[in-house]
């Protein structure tokens, strides 16, 4: 593997678009050098502003998925909690007062209505017809 090769492989920026200085009186031409290395630099300037970029949304959806993981969670204990049966054992002092107090009077009028009945149909068979 010749050297090219290996430097294509490692930058590949460098074997895309440039082949190479030309050579001038004393190693490469100045201007040549400082053109593609001013090239390189805004290159280099504006990847890195694509990064700072696309960090900073990966944040903002990474802030956004978290809130929506919170809120279905919010949102499934508050659908367990409207699809459980209310018992006296899981609600709070007041509200399982009223639940036996409505129980008991449930009770007492169901008493009154079948001893009223029960008077009712004793007077219908005392009754001739």
């Amino acid at each position: 593997m010749s050297t090219a090769d290996r430097t294509s492989d490692i930058l590949p920026i460098l074997a895309d678009s440039h082949h190479g200085f030309d050579q001038a009186l004393r190693g490469y031409d100045r201007a040549q050098v400082d053109q593609y290395l001013s090239g390189l630099e805004d290159e280099v300037r504006v990847s890195a502003a694509d990064r700072d970029r696309a960090a900073a949304r990966t944040a903002e959806l990474a802030a956004q998925l978290a809130s929506t993981q919170a809120q279905v969670e919010s949102l499934r204990r508050q659908l367990r909690a409207a699809t459980e049966t209310v018992t006296p054992e899981n609600v709070d002092e007041r509200v399982r007062q009223a639940i036996e107090t409505a129980h008991a009077e449930a009770a007492r009028v169901r008493q009154e209505a079948e001893t009223r009945a029960e008077a009712v149909r004793k007077n219908n068979i005392k009754k001739p017809i």
